[in-house]
């Protein structure tokens, strides 16, 4: 949420409490978000001509990629605020190079090959290589270790949007179909998981109960 970065600022200086709470904002950025992310992987041509046009059809694979890279990116961001709450802008920097460097040397690399693709491919390679960068110098801050869930749900989420890629290469209703109902289950398992954390049942009929 919003309160994070200030949150993490107040326990930087504990490493037990601020490992704590990456993981934690990582697996509720997960959470959260997962579903969605596949759920846009899988109707991405629908989103394209929602938002958009027909005509902008030719994007559709380009931000089905940058989805799957935006998968990456939910355990990459917490970790990347580590760095700035340990005030360590120069480390900062050098995180953000890497990204860019790799982005605009995968552009280069694939370009000619995969004309506009090429963009939301650089995109997904780029946070790859990023959350490990990350990882690295997070890690070397307050010794983070991504927690189990986090590490399982994430791979999850890549295996299933990049199934939901491949197959769309073989039949579109068929991917259509998998993606779509991988994101109902993942929005099931979320809301349980989330239910059981922070009481959503609970906090519904509280917030129901004061409309009235």
């Amino acid at each position: 949420g919003a309160d994070y970065y200030p949150r993490l600022t107040a326990v930087i200086d504990s490493s037990d409490k601020a490992r704590q709470l990456v993981n934690e904002q990582a697996e509720m950025a997960l959470l959260l978000a997962g579903a969605i992310i596949l759920a846009m992987i899988s109707l991405a041509p629908f989103v394209i001509y929602a938002l958009y046009s027909s005509e902008f059809e030719p994007a559709t694979e380009v931000l089905r990629w940058q989805m799957l890279g935006s998968i990456v990116k939910l355990v990459s961001w917490p970790m990347g605020f580590v760095v700035l709450a340990s005030g360590r802008s120069g480390l900062f920097v050098y995180t953000q190079f890497v990204w860019n460097a790799v982005f605009v040397l995968c552009i280069y690399l694939f370009l000619d090959n995969l004309g506009l693709l090429a963009i939301g491919v650089a995109f997904c390679i780029a946070y790859t290589v990023s959350v490990f960068n990350v990882w690295f110098v997070a890690h070397t801050l307050i010794a983070i270790v991504p927690a189990r869930f986090n590490v399982l749900a994430a791979t999850f989420l890549i295996g299933a949007g990049g199934t939901v890629i491949y197959l769309n290469s073989i039949s579109f209703a068929l991917s259509t179909f998998v993606g779509c109902t991988m994101s109902a289950i993942v929005a099931v398992s979320s809301l349980w998981k989330l239910n059981s954390l922070i009481d959503l049942i609970g906090w519904s009929r509280d917030k129901l109960g004061r409309k009235k």
